[in-house]
């Protein structure tokens, strides 16, 4: 079996890179945007939706959008990674997938920043509503794919650990360049600073929680094709990012509402940063009873019968 060599591993990782930034610049940058904080507004930033908890009284316009737009992408993971999987292109199952996904999603992610009134209207509600689905069906359909790849071109645990390590580290890369975007567009400002060791800081837990899913799920992927004889890739990383996106949806209601409690002194993002890291916390005792062992004897004794 040929060997999976470090030029074609960092090949496969620049894909990651691309989405990567295109997601951080939603990520980082749409609550932001659409709910800017009092200084912002001060200096000039026009205010395009309403604002204010007027979802049911609890939750603000664009937390309800961005929380919707996440369950709706995390619903279409599981579609996308059975097309993909039953693809019977000459291309394979997964290129033609990120081949038509790349346009849609880059005019999207700008679209999201567009809206058709110049002032406060919920017709820009409306269209950011339209294009973050928009946004989120073309990422998916080019992720999802993306992910499945990874089994298909690691054939062995290390191959897969090497994988999932460099694409984790471009993107962290993609995401510092999407955090920095604004600083790269306006030209630097001190701020800036403060978000670039804000990046760096963080690399290391994003890297740990990046590359031991991807790893974790290649290996379960691949001891469930052995055992069942049906190649399933996608299914599988389907499953993972819908937990990961309608966790994400939930985020985004909670911490755009809690952002609101004692805004002028920044309680609320207090508040929100203490529950990310309770979350974190649970998420790793989770991860304690995986089974590594058995998944690593089923992967190794077909592997020594090869």
């Amino acid at each position: 079996m040929k060997k999976l060599t470090t030029g074609k591993i960092w090949q496969f990782a620049a894909g990651q890179f691309g989405w990567a930034m295109l997601s951080g610049i939603i990520s980082n940058w749409l609550v932001y945007f659409y709910q800017p904080d009092k200084t912002a507004i001060s200096q000039g930033q026009t205010v395009f939706i309403p604002q204010g908890l007027v979802v049911f009284g609890i939750f603000t316009i664009i937390g309800g959008i961005t929380a919707f737009g996440r369950i709706f992408d995390a619903f279409t993971d599981p579609m996308i990674a059975s097309l993909s999987d039953r693809c019977t292109s000459k291309n394979g199952r997964r290129i033609p997938f990120l081949k038509w996904a790349s346009l849609p999603l880059a005019l999207s992610t700008v679209l999201v920043f567009w809206s058709p009134v110049n002032k406060n209207s919920w017709i820009n509600g409306v269209f950011l509503l339209i294009m973050i689905l928009a946004y989120y069906l073309s990422i998916t359909a080019y992720c999802t794919p993306y992910n499945a790849l990874i089994p298909e071109l690691g054939h062995t645990q290390q191959e897969r650990l090497n994988i999932s390590t460099v694409i984790s580290f471009t993107f962290i890369a993609g995401t510092a360049v999407a955090y920095l975007a604004p600083t790269i567009w306006g030209l630097f400002i001190p701020a800036s600073v403060q978000g670039l060791i804000l990046t760096v800081v963080a690399a290391l837990p994003m890297a740990i929680f990046g590359i031991l899913p991807q790893a974790v799920v290649a290996d379960i992927s691949q001891s469930d094709s052995i055992t069942s004889g049906s190649n399933r890739e996608g299914m599988f990383y389907a499953a993972r990012t819908f937990a990961f996106k309608l966790g994400q949806s939930i985020s985004m209601l909670i911490f755009t509402a809690v952002s609101t409690i004692g805004a002028a002194e920044g309680t609320g993002y207090r508040v929100a940063a203490f529950g990310a890291a309770v979350f974190c916390c649970i998420g790793g005792i989770i991860l304690v009873f995986y089974d590594e062992k058995k998944i690593n004897g089923i992967i190794n004794r077909h592997q020594q019968r090869l």
